[in-house]
């Protein structure tokens, strides 16, 4: 398997200007790919979210068209199944380096990847704005309830916290400023008592 996706990923490296050619390629490999992504063997699960950033940097639009259904089931069980193993560590020495913790970078950086524009332009175009948004109406809730204790956590290792905060900033910027300011505040008792009025915030959040 990890063979494979080595290929995989040098295959889609090599026809990444060649779109006509990348994305058959892309399709036909896809359900293998998905189940692969849900293997318990951590190393192969790490090298599956390497592929799939250079999936999502050179052939975007085909992921966000299946993002919700096919990887983000399985990357919030890896989400909270490497997070938990990171809490359950007895020391946190080289921790940067355990696998657990590449494993969550690697799918932040798939996160961060969908949620930027990688063409010459530095700006989003509408149509980039309106495919994102769509991609994640109806998982942006339970995503960002997924990063923020990453966030919050001392024990998070600082690359993983800088990434979160950018994630979380290229959101609020583009899909829902709003979900991630009531996570934020939810996930922090004495600030939501002091500056958070639930029935105000809540039929504003439902217009909007």
């Amino acid at each position: 398997k990890y063979l494979a996706l080595c290929v995989v990923q040098k295959c889609v490296f090599l026809l990444s200007f060649r779109k006509k050619l990348l994305l058959p390629m892309v399709a036909t490999f896809w359900k293998s790919f998905v189940f692969v992504v849900q293997d318990t063997d951590k190393s192969i699960v790490l090298k599956s979210y390497e592929v799939l950033l250079v999936i999502c940097n050179h052939c975007g639009g085909f992921i966000q068209r299946r993002f919700e259904d096919d990887i983000w089931p399985s990357m919030k069980q890896n989400l909270r199944r490497n997070w938990m193993l990171i809490q359950q560590r007895l020391s946190d020495t080289d921790l940067e380096k355990s696998i657990e913790v590449r494993v969550i970078e690697q799918i932040l950086k798939c996160l961060m990847a969908l949620l930027t524009e990688k063409e010459s332009s530095d700006r989003l175009e509408v149509k980039d704005v309106e495919t994102i948004k769509l991609m994640f109406r109806r998982i942006g809730d339970a995503l960002i309830a997924e990063l923020v204790p990453l966030l919050l956590d001392i024990a998070t290792p600082l690359c993983l916290v800088q990434s979160v905060q950018r994630i979380l900033v290229l959101y609020a910027n583009i899909v829902d400023r709003e979900l991630v300011r009531f996570h934020l505040l939810l996930a922090n008792p004495h600030f939501v008592a002091a500056y958070y009025t639930p029935p105000q915030f809540s039929e504003k959040h439902k217009d909007d």
